[in-house]
């Protein structure tokens, strides 16, 4: 197959195989992983829930909050290390609350600052995470 001439280099086989091994594929891996792992299709935007966005400012600091209609599922992107202020009411009800690591994959617990009527969340270190809070099952 010949290469396209408006855009040389790109098309071709060995290019999109050789950008399959680099971080940024290993990082979608992850991302497939998490959101299948979770009921993504049920989820709607819910950017009201989250105070004082810093996307405001910035569109590259733009903090993307998502939840269920049940609120038994709410998901937030947070593109840089900060502390996210999420309302109270967006929270899930009893919820489970875990940091997710695009870049490895990993998850661990989330820790929050609890006022009357927010929840502020500290990343555990720099890059983007998100913050993943669900209902917790009964057993």
């Amino acid at each position: 197959t010949k290469p396209p001439t408006d855009h040389p280099g790109t098309g071709t086989p060995f290019a999109w195989r050789g950008a399959l091994l680099m971080p940024g594929g290993d990082q979608m891996t992850n991302m497939v992983n998490f959101f299948t792992s979770i009921a993504f299709q049920r989820l709607r935007p819910v950017p009201e829930m989250v105070v004082n966005n810093p996307g405001a400012q910035s569109a590259r600091k733009y903090i993307a909050c998502a939840r269920t209609e049940k609120k038994d599922l709410t998901v937030v992107y947070v593109p840089e290390d900060r502390t996210v202020e999420i309302k109270l009411e967006a929270l899930p009800p009893s919820p489970n609350v875990k940091w997710f690591n695009p870049r490895t994959g990993e998850s661990t617990a989330a820790v929050a600052v609890v006022t009357d009527s927010t929840a502020q969340f500290p990343t555990p270190s720099e890059g983007d995470w998100i913050l993943w809070m669900q209902t917790q099952v009964k057993k």
